[in-house]
Parts: structure tokens; C-alpha cells; sequence
């Protein structure tokens, strides 16, 4: 049965369960529209949850730890859940109007933290399941992230020349430490680290790197020891539960590229040669969540 509504496709027919496996999300185009899919980690039981208007892009995706919802850039900020069986809900409406620039789910409390631009202002802002928005703070800035404990977050911020600069900021004072510097090109998403303080990204040259910081948010005038590590080559990477195993696109070639996880042994093939956006890896559930409301597909049998 597909249930169908004016400018999208809900799958809701008898699908691959996802109750038991952390999965992994990633945009895919499809003709002139872009597609929402659902996959293991071992490759089997690709889902399509959702199919945006034609010529509307999908932007940055997020997976809600412990999968479930997943917040995503669609003119502005939405979120679509889907149920253990892989069956989707029709998205709620949209949460922010203003151009979106990056979206992480707080590691354990069911916020979002984003960055958006309205009319050139860039703020970078924290929606709340029944407590709204709050802006935080006004910055240039992309692919923000929370650390581990959520108390201080990463960003790339835009500096002269097209320079990209990942810097780690402290909420509570404000301070800010630079990471790792480099142009533009190549380096728009990254992801932080599960289980230690380490930032995987791509750089313009289709190095994936490890960028390792420490452990707490030094002290004002502390110097910073940073480790940077070259891993493989490829873009867009994100890591499993572990920290040694990622997700990754393979580098640009024709007609496509395609998504696999390198592992300590080798890789593992998870979608084959396609025209991919970005993509994102759930990570394991916090022991409380806050789900949101959503709104089921009206359509027909």
C-alpha cells in the first residue's frame, strides 16, 4: 500500500523492521526529486521514507539517537518519523522558515541544535520539543554539532578568503578554540565522535581526516594539543557507535559515487553507485527521549 500525499511519497507497505539495528539515513536524487532512504549498516532492507517535491532539495539530515525521527532541511527546518517497521509519517511542519546550514539532535535531551540565515543574519539556534526556539547565538557559521556531554559544540565558521575554520565553543562562557582550518571547498559536513573527542571530516583534496581535541574545554590562554590523522580517501563521513568504524561516499566519479562503511578489516558496501546528498548514521538511544507529534499521511489505498 503507498500512501500518497500532494508533493511526496510516504512508503507504508510491509517493510525491513529497523527496531533492532542503529540505521543509517541518506539522501539520494531520483530523476528531478530527492529521496529520503533508510538502510542496515550491513546493507540489506533499504527503505525509501520520503520523496520531496520536484526540483525541492533535501539538505542536511539527522538521525534522532536511536533513530525514529529524522530532522532535515526542506525549505526550512522539518522532522519525519517513522516507525520500527520503516513505515514514515507524513513530516511535521516546518519548525523554521530560515535557510538551514547544519542539524544535530542533542546527544540525550530530544533538542535540535541548527544554524540558519534569514534576510543574511546567521544565528545558530536550539528548538525544544513544547518549549520552541531559542537563538543562542549570532555567527556565520555551518554543520554545527553538540560534543558528547552537550555542553559545548563544534562548528565550521566562515572566515575571509573562503576559509573554514572548526571550532569548539564553551555554552557556558562563550569562548571559542579554532581546531583546524581549511578552504571551502570539500569540507561542509563533519561528525563528532561517539565515544571520544575526535572529528571526522573531508577535506578539499577527498581526504578524510580524524581531527582528535581534548578530553574537557581548556582553560583561557591553555594551549590546545590537536591530532590530525588521515584515514581514507572519500567525502562525507560519519561514524558508527565505536569510533572506528565510519560511513563514507566513496571519491567523485562519473554517473555517481557510492556509500560504504570502512571497517577494521575492510569495507562494507551499503548503496551502490548513485547521485547521493548527505547521509547520516543513528546514534545509540539515551536511556529518556522526547518524541515529536506528528501527523499521519492522508491518502489512499
Amino acid at each position: 500500500m503507498l500512501r500518497i500525499a500532494t508533493g511526496l511519497i510516504l512508503l507504508a507497505s510491509a517493510l525491513p523492521a529497523f527496531g533492532q539495528a542503529l540505521p543509517i539515513a541518506y539522501t539520494k536524487l531520483a530523476g528531478s526529486a530527492w529521496e529520503i532512504y533508510l538502510v542496515r549498516p550491513d546493507g540489506t532492507g533499504t527503505t525509501r521514507l520520503y520523496r520531496a517535491p520536484n526540483k525541492v532539495g533535501i539538505g542536511f539530515i539527522d538521525l534522532k539517537p536511536g533513530g525514529g525521527e529524522i530532522a532535515y532541511r526542506e525549505n526550512g527546518l522539518r522532522v519525519l518519523s517513522y516507525s520500527a517497521a520503516g513505515v514514515a509519517s507524513l513530516p511535521a511542519a516546518t519548525l523554521d522558515p530560515c535557510f538551514v546550514e547544519g542539524i544535530d539532535w542533542h546527544p540525550s535531551d530530544g533538542s535540535i541544535l541548527y544554524s540558519a540565515a534569514c534576510s543574511g543574519v546567521g544565528k545558530v539556534k536550539r528548538y525544544t520539543p513544547g518549549g520552541g526556539t531559542a537563538e543562542l547565538f549570532d555567527s556565520q557559521l555551518t554543520s554545527v554539532r553538540w560534543s558528547r556531554d552537550g555542553n559545548s559544540i563544534l562548528y565550521l565558521k566562515v572566515g575571509g578568503g573562503g576559509l573554514r575554520a572548526l571550532t569548539w565553543r564553551d555554552l557556558a562562557s562563550g569562548r571559542e578554540v579554532t581546531l583546524y582550518t581549511v578552504t571551502e571547498i570539500g569540507l561542509s559536513t563533519f561528525d563528532m565522535g561517539r565515544t571520544s573527542n575526535v572529528v571526522i571530516l573531508s577535506d578539499p583534496a577527498d581526504r578524510i581526516l580524524k581531527i582528535g581535541f581534548p578530553e574537557t574545554f581548556p582553560a583561557e590562554g591553555e594551549a590546545v594539543a590537536v591530532t590530525v590523522t588521515e584515514v581514507e580517501r572519500g567525502n562525507n563521513p560519519h561514524f558508527s557507535q565505536s569510533d572506528e568504524q565510519f560511513l563514507f561516499e566513496t571519491p567523485h566519479s562519473a554517473r555517481g559515487d557510492y556509500l560504504r562503511i570502512k571497517t577494521a578489516t575492510g569495507y562494507i558496501a551499503v548503496a551502490p553507485k548513485s547521485t547521493y546528498g548527505l547521509s547520516d548514521w543513528a546514534s545509540a538511544a539515551p536511556a529518556t527521549q522526547t518524541n515529536f507529534g506528528v501527523r499521519e499521511a492522508p491518502g489512499s489505498e
